[in-house]
């Protein structure tokens, strides 16, 4: 796993630096160009797929992620059954430990420490974006 996360980790981070610029000016060369030469509607419709692509690639790692974090607690929840249904007191022990570490260590997965990598990075993207989006519309004029 290790060796994995090494490789991915600034893969991921890479996507996202590169991707969100890529994201901005895209769609600031739609909105300008529908504003000065009054683009037809099925360009939009055209560029579309690459700006979801561009968007969606970053934030595939956060669903994985709350994929394994949902897995995990369904495995809490069998642990936990059966931890009621054993009379072993060796597996009833072993058992206990497992919980007890997940329960100290839950799930996570951070890059570089620096971003957490979980179901909000999609909404934390959208606002990034449409924030920076509304500045640069004002900074630059387009709609007055």
């Amino acid at each position: 796993m290790e060796s994995t996360s090494a490789q991915v980790k600034p893969m991921l981070m890479v996507s996202l630096c590169c991707g969100f610029p890529k994201i901005m000016c895209v769609v600031y060369i739609v909105l300008w160009s529908y504003k000065v030469s009054a683009v037809p509607i099925w360009y939009i419709f055209m560029i579309a797929p690459e700006v979801m692509m561009w968007a969606f690639l970053p934030c595939l790692v956060g669903v994985f992620v709350e994929i394994i974090k949902y897995e995990i607690d369904n495995i809490k929840c069998i642990l936990s059954n059966e931890l009621i249904e054993t009379t072993n007191g060796c597996h009833r022990e072993q058992r206990e430990q497992f919980l007890r570490y997940i329960q100290l260590r839950p799930f996570s997965y951070s890059v570089w420490r620096l971003l957490r990598v979980d179901g909000a990075l999609p909404a934390a993207l959208l606002a990034l974006l449409s924030t920076y989006l509304i500045v640069i519309i004002q900074f630059t004029e387009l709609y007055e």
